[in-house]
């Protein structure tokens, strides 16, 4: 999962500014996601079992599907301690190291 995450996964945190009545604030998603070619979706379905979590979305219009883990708890539980125990290398290690500093 390493090495795979290595040439195909991505990190990401996403800030959304949201503006209520009276209100102004922001709004932090973290992203765990691995997109293929929809001729592999059952190699990404089954990375929901490896990972006991994490859903899989295809793209509407594209021949591309998505694997996401986005709840906090899972990224906090699973995917962190993970690549903390196998680590990346090369420069998605540095994506992953400012990943972890917003988990």
């Amino acid at each position: 999962m390493v090495g795979f995450t290595a040439g195909e996964g991505c990190f990401s945190i996403r800030i959304t500014e949201i503006k209520k009545a009276v209100k102004v604030g922001y709004q932090v998603q973290l992203r765990f996601n691995i997109t293929q070619h929809s001729i592999d979706k059952a190699l990404i379905d089954s990375f929901v079992n490896f990972w006991g979590c994490g859903k899989v979305y295809s793209r509407f219009g594209e021949n591309k599907i998505d694997f996401q883990i986005i709840k906090f708890e899972d990224l906090y539980d699973k995917v962190v301690p993970l690549f903390h125990r196998i680590p990346l290398q090369g420069v998605k290690s540095k994506d992953f190291a400012d990943f972890c500093k917003a988990v």
